[in-house]
This record gives structure tokens, sequence and C-alpha cells, in this order.
């Protein structure tokens, strides 16, 4: 499968997971995370680390770096291990709130991870996926804008970067 192929495959599978998932009879486990709602930081943190630990067999938590403001930005790597290793298959990158205002690109990409980690066992064309390749979802690339966008009351109005351009302009003394 070239990488074309998988994307589109990817994005399919998760779009339609949800709604075309074929009834087993048994009831699905306990959701972990409602997407009624913008999250703040600390809501997806404990979904991330919940999620991962219930489908540890598959997904890993990854601290990949910090913020300026020394917030964790983390990633999930999907793959099923004993299909074998993330490196030696082909790989899919998502990700969400490159723009602290851009929420919704972050509630997305945490959609997508739920929609493929809920499907793996039971949607043979996620199994399939998830067998055969590599899936790398940074939900959160800016959690400092992220965390002004979803904290303060003008949210998703402030950017750092303008505020800080603002406060070092000489228009602004």
């Amino acid at each position: 499968m070239n990488s074309r192929n998988l994307a589109l495959s990817v994005l399919l599978l998760a779009a339609g997971s949800s709604v075309a998932t074929p009834s087993t009879g048994t009831e699905p486990p306990e959701t972990l995370i409602a997407f009624d709602q913008y999250h703040t930081i600390e809501q997806i943190e404990a979904y991330l680390e919940a999620v991962t630990e219930r489908h540890s067999d598959i997904a890993e938590l990854l601290e990949i770096g910090r913020s300026r403001a020394g917030r964790r930005i983390l990633a999930v790597e999907i793959n099923a291990q004993a299909t074998g290793p993330a490196s030696e298959k082909p790989a899919f990158y998502v990700d969400g709130n490159i723009h602290g205002g851009e929420v919704l690109g972050g509630e997305a990409a945490l959609y997508f991870i739920d929609a493929i980690l809920s499907g793996y066992g039971s949607d043979p064309a996620i199994s399939g996926l998830v067998n055969t390749s590599a899936l790398y979802i940074v939900p959160i690339v800016n959690p400092d804008g992220r965390a002004i966008s979803i904290d303060t009351p003008e949210n998703g109005t402030v950017n750092l970067t303008t505020r800080a351009f603002r406060l070092m302009s000489p228009a602004a003394g």
C-alpha cells in the first residue's frame, strides 16, 4: 500500500468507524472522553494517559517535547507490536492545534485516536490498518496557545505571538 492510499484509508476508516461498525451484541467499554465540549490541557492529558493505559497492547504515550511555558507536548503511537515494530511499517502522522485558537483540530485528533483505539479488535478494517502500519498522533502541537484559547474569556482571540508583538511595539507605549 503506498502512502497516499494509506492516508486515504486511515481517514475513511476513522470517519466511518463510529457510524458503520456492526453490532457485536456486547456493550462497548466505558468511554473515557465525551466529544461534546472543548477540552482543557489537563483533561486531554488525563484522557491520553487513560486511553493509552487501556490499550497498552497497541498504544504508547510519548512526551516529544516541552512548550515555551514548560507544558508537555504529547504524541500517541499506535502500532500492533505483535505484527512487527513501528520502524518497519509505513507510518501515518496526524496533528492538531498548531495555532492556539484552532482548537477544533486538536479535538479532531482526539476523536481520531478514540475511533482507532476503540475500533481495534472489532472492526476488521481498523485492525488491519493498525496491524500493518504505525500511526503517530500529536493532538496538541501548541499547548500554550491552546491553554490561552480555552482558559481565557476571549476564547481564541488571544495569540501569544500577537500579544508579544503588541507588548514590544513602540506604538504600544
